[in-house]
């Protein structure tokens, strides 16, 4: 029974986590010490594909080897309740973990695992990974600049050619973007 959620992953955490003094307690009686709380932030994507954003104070960071995150949807539930966006529920069945929030206007189904009978979902995608490498390499991702005059990030064009065609890769992409089709590039740029 998980009664607070829990991250094993700093980053999902507003601000950095301060010592709790607790001990939480697993399967088969370990104890891991040395647990931290704060305030998490997750994202994930509903039923219909869009973005929620949730902060759920009073979760537990633990650093471990194994990557973790876990949802106590009770303590999601109380969250929610407590910042007035409404009543959030949590139903399983032999097949699937249903989620709902704002007074059932949004719903994320997740299956559950036939292996592990454990349900599990992943977050909205985003881009802070990539930031941070950028910040790292030095680029200003915000900087007026053309991709193209030799920018690290410029992206080419991308397709498949079979090794038995004599024709170059040009002849190829001159097929690709024949009239009456589009090629979209890497970079998402539309090619005429």
């Amino acid at each position: 029974r998980c009664s607070a959620c829990i991250s094993s992953f700093i980053e999902d955490f507003e601000g950095p986590p301060v010592a709790s003094g607790r001990v939480i307690k697993g399967f088969g009686g370990a104890r891991t010490r040395e647990v931290m709380k704060g305030t998490i932030l997750w994202k994930w994507l509903d039923d219909n594909g869009c973005s929620h954003e949730f902060r759920i104070p009073n979760s537990y960071y633990v650093k471990t080897t194994e990557p973790t995150r876990l949802l106590s949807p009770q303590h999601w539930s109380k969250c929610l309740k407590d910042q007035s966006k409404g009543n959030a529920r949590e139903s399983t069945d032999s097949q699937q973990c249903i989620l709902t929030w704002s007074d059932n206007k949004y719903k994320l189904t997740v299956p559950l695992d036939y292996r592990t009978n454990v349900a599990t979902f992943r977050m909205a995608p985003g881009y802070q990974k990539f930031e941070a490498f950028c910040e790292k390499a030095a680029i200003d991702i915000f900087e007026e600049e053309d991709l193209y005059d030799g920018d690290i990030l410029h992206a080419e064009p991308a397709w498949i050619s079979d090794d038995e065609d004599d024709n170059d890769a040009t002849d190829d992409f001159e097929k690709m973007t024949a009239p009456g089709r589009i090629a979209i590039d890497e970079a998402h740029n539309p090619i005429d």
